[in-house]
Parts: C-alpha cells; sequence; structure tokens
C-alpha cells in the first residue's frame, strides 16, 4: 500500500494505524492514545508533501467501540499541535 499520494495541492495519507514497530497495536480499546501514536507518526509524510500538521484539512477516524464514538468527533480534545 502507498504511503503517499499527490494529488494537485492535496496529499493522502492512507492506512495509518497506531502499531509500534514490531507490529503490535498500540493503546488497544483507547482511541486517544492511539489519535496520540498515529498523528505525530503521520508528521514526515505530510513533511515530505510540503505541509506541517496544522495544516491537516480532514481526519478520517474509524470508531469500533460505540462508547468512543463521542469522544472521536473532536481531535482537539486528545491532540495538540
Amino acid at each position: 500500500m502507498a504511503t503517499r499520494m499527490e494529488v494537485a495541492a492535496c496529499c493522502i495519507l492512507p492506512g495509518q494505524v497506531a502499531r509500534d514497530t514490531e507490529g503490535n497495536v498500540l493503546g488497544k480499546g483507547d482511541i486517544r492514545t492511539q489519535a496520540r501514536q498515529v498523528v505525530p507518526e503521520s508528521a514526515p509524510r505530510v513533511a515530505a508533501a510540503g505541509g506541517d500538521l496544522p495544516d491537516l484539512l480532514k481526519i478520517t477516524t474509524y470508531i469500533t467501540r460505540i462508547e468512543d464514538s463521542r469522544r472521536g468527533r473532536d481531535p482537539q480534545q486528545y491532540l495538540s499541535w
């Protein structure tokens, strides 16, 4: 799978997941911990396209536990740029 695609001024970063270097899921069951892992790891990919994390326009989060749905709506709750 591609780690980065560029289309005009758009950069798409598919498949970002909270895993360590050995492929283990980090923060299993904790959406905040997973987001704190994924977003900083995306920074080099965003930088390679000429941007920075505050330039992100959209973050799509797939939530598998209904109790996380409210927490997952506002990334500013658990991320600091």
